[in-house]
């Protein structure tokens, strides 16, 4: 067995005294690594529920373009057959028309004869 001089034990209280110091620096890295995992994660929390709306609106606006789609293309076919009616229309009163000016003309040839 060796004996400890009063060298040895100055080098060892040095020794244990800044194993002291780096042991309470680890503990407030760890504690403040802590910290920052509490707030990152606190962070991600409240980004979630934003990230939550904007998916929610981004559903609704898809929704909404559908069913705007689907009324334009009801308001084409609509509009489509509204022409072909249309059509229609303007060719019954032309025909009512020549009618009725036919009818008009034989009156009148009727009356001066």
């Amino acid at each position: 067995r060796r004996i400890a001089t009063g060298d040895q034990i100055d080098i060892d209280a040095a020794l244990l005294q800044e194993r002291n110091v780096e042991s309470t620096n680890v503990a407030r890295s760890m504690r403040q690594i802590h910290e920052i995992n509490l707030d990152l994660a606190s962070l991600v929390e409240s980004q979630q529920e934003t990230v939550d709306a904007v998916e929610e609106h981004a559903y609704n606006v898809h929704d909404n373009a559908q069913r705007g789609v689907s009324h334009l293309q009801k308001a084409k076919d609509m509009m489509k057959d509204g022409m072909r009616n249309e059509g229609f229309m303007r060719v019954f009163f032309v025909v009512m028309g020549v009618g009725g000016l036919m009818i008009a003309i034989v009156l009148l040839l009727e009356a001066f004869y």
